[in-house]
């Protein structure tokens, strides 16, 4: 239930949510940007993964996938902060609550990085310690992990992307709008065929039912979905 309510809940958000993706980074901030990392995780961090190759497709510069716990001890910081707003990093928590993408974020502000923060509470820890919050409001359903959350937090990143490529004059602001058309109608498209769907859904469970490991295989924008 919770995946054929996809399409319904991404029409429910995006009126909301493409105004605040709009509007979070000033012209002068995303001209500035030489460098973007996306950090989250659980389904953040997958929608980090799956959004990577539109960020380096529609951008043309570095982009990292980097995790909570990596950028906030381990990353180089020797290049953060030597221009403004370079590197912008995007930091994706539902709940906002998440220890290692609250102290990545603030190790990045600190050393003078641009910070944008998505999560559903803005006063949550992630949403006071980040400069900038874009805030999703996900309609209440029945609990079940990577699906409804993963679906808006997905559709946010590469709305980030696609508004970054559009300022910085990659394509025409027409092309940016059919974009965006194309990634809010992707799922309902996915599921014009329900019945069908969910039938190789059960095949595949089926087939695998006594399986006792699972490895997870892919690359480009299908490697998060895998993850």
């Amino acid at each position: 239930r919770q995946v054929l309510s996809v399409p319904e809940l991404l029409e429910q958000v995006y009126p909301d949510v493409e105004p605040q993706v709009r509007y979070v980074l000033t012209t002068p901030q995303i001209f500035s940007v030489k460098k973007v990392v996306l950090t989250s995780c659980g389904d953040g961090y997958a929608a980090c993964l799956a959004a990577k190759r539109a960020f380096e497709r529609f951008l043309q510069i570095p982009i990292e996938v980097v995790e909570p716990l990596a950028l906030s001890r381990y990353y180089q910081m020797k290049w953060v902060g030597a221009s403004p707003c370079d590197p912008l990093v995007i930091a994706v928590s539902n709940s906002g609550q998440v220890t290692r993408v609250v102290e990545a974020v603030k190790r990045m502000r600190a050393h003078n990085a641009l910070t944008v923060a998505i999560t559903s509470n803005p006063e949550s820890p992630l949403g006071k310690v980040a400069e900038k919050v874009i805030v999703p409001t996900i309609p209440a359903f029945e609990s079940s992990p990577g699906i409804r959350s993963y679906a808006v937090l997905q559709m946010i990143v590469y709305l980030l992307a696609i508004r970054m490529g559009e300022v910085r004059l990659k394509y025409t602001m027409d092309q940016a709008n059919v974009y965006r058309k194309e990634l809010k109608e992707l799922p309902k498209a996915f599921l014009a065929d329900a019945e069908q769907v969910c039938a190789l859904a059960l095949e595949a469970a089926e087939q695998f039912r006594d399986a006792v490991s699972a490895e997870m295989i892919g690359c480009g924008s299908d490697y998060g979905t895998a993850w």
